[in-house]
């Protein structure tokens, strides 16, 4: 930051904080503040509850810092239901949220199959894959499906 730019940016955040005082003069004197900032940021992300919390106890007490007992009572239950309705509209908005729709049919050699027909061709496409041992304690077959059935056909061939 240069300029004119510099100057209005300082003068905003004195008028946030009259205590900072940022030292532009070189990219090693920001640097520092620049990790800072990203990690206060980290932080305040993984505590954003608790942050939230604190806020609105603030809140609080500044509404009634004046007010009597039942002033005091009324607006802690309105913080607490605006709270509990935005949390119920995000549950509803997330769950009414448009999505892509589901594979309904896939096309092998110019046929259109559904259902389990559909399934048995996905089977077929991937059967390498499922058939893989297990790496690390980990399948990507779900055991006693796919690769416990093409076992099985395996087995009842070969007798």
């Amino acid at each position: 930051i240069e300029g004119r730019k510099l100057e209005r940016f300082t003068e905003q955040a004195q008028l946030i904080d009259s205590a900072w005082a940022p030292n532009f003069e070189s990219n090693a004197s920001v640097t520092p503040e620049t990790s800072t900032a990203r990690q206060e940021a980290h932080t305040a992300t993984k505590n954003q509850k608790d942050l939230r919390k604190k806020h609105l106890e603030h809140l609080q007490q500044e509404m009634t810092l004046l007010g009597s007992d039942e002033h005091r009572e009324r607006s802690l239950r309105m913080i607490r239901r605006i709270e509990a309705q935005r949390a119920t509209h995000r549950s509803a908005k997330a769950a009414i949220k448009p999505r892509s729709p589901a594979i309904t049919h896939v096309v092998k050699d110019g046929v259109r199959l559904t259902g389990r027909d559909m399934n048995d061709a996905f089977v077929a496409h991937n059967q390498q894959h499922f058939l893989q041992p297990p790496q690390n304690g980990t399948s990507a077959a779900i055991p006693g499906q796919v690769r416990d059935a093409a076992v099985q056909e395996g087995d009842t061939g070969s007798s």
